[in-house]
């Protein structure tokens, strides 16, 4: 599992590595009552087990979008708000205190 963008290999644009993971989005951390979650994890056995959770009911509930690089993320952020954002404090692009601290700052 990639995220869209990427063309199968770790040289792709980190940029290009944010998928979204159900339909259109809604008004999201606007307003709505449909949450978008945000997950920096590059695992993708981890997204996956994330995606069962949400499975059924809740999809139509949460927004599950996923980076598998920090800088990813944050560029997202910047684009758009986020209700929840779920991190892997250790992706190949930062660890730690440090990937905290970076997201703080971006959000």
């Amino acid at each position: 599992m990639r995220a869209a963008g990427d063309a199968g290999g770790p040289e792709g644009s980190s940029d290009d590595r944010l998928e979204q993971r159900t339909g259109p989005r809604s008004e999201g951390a606007s307003g709505s009552n449909r949450l978008t979650v945000l997950y920096a994890e590059d695992n993708p056995g981890d997204v996956h087990l994330i995606e069962l959770l949400i499975e059924g009911e809740s999809e139509h509930l949460i927004r599950l979008e996923y980076a598998d690089r920090l800088q990813a993320a944050l560029t997202a952020l910047r684009k758009s708000p986020v209700d929840i954002l779920l991190l892997d404090l250790s992706v190949p692009d930062s660890s730690g205190i440090e990937t905290i601290a970076r997201a703080t700052q971006a959000a």
